[in-house]
């Protein structure tokens, strides 16, 4: 067992062996490190136009650098961004 009861832990790999005809959103964390990014990247390797990255505002001070990063981010590993809440 990889996770405690009532806890789940998925990998890549999982998604996958599962992924036909799913879509992705990956939400970002604030702060993007390398490890995020190649997360990302290998949601795209797997999802290929499947995948969006989600951008939401959190209605401070600094939204629009915020937006303009997560747009940066979705172009640089070729994905879309989808406006959640």
């Amino acid at each position: 067992r990889r996770a405690e009861k009532g806890s789940c832990r998925v990998f890549l790999h999982d998604l996958a062996e599962h992924e036909a005809g799913l879509l992705a959103v990956a939400v970002p964390p604030r702060r993007v490190d390398s490890a995020a990014l190649e997360a990302l990247h290998g949601l795209r390797d797997i999802f290929g136009p499947r995948l969006s990255v989600a951008a939401s505002c959190l209605y401070g001070h600094d939204d629009r650098e915020h937006l303009r990063r997560l747009a940066d981010l979705a172009e640089h590993v070729r994905a879309p961004l989808v406006a959640t809440n």
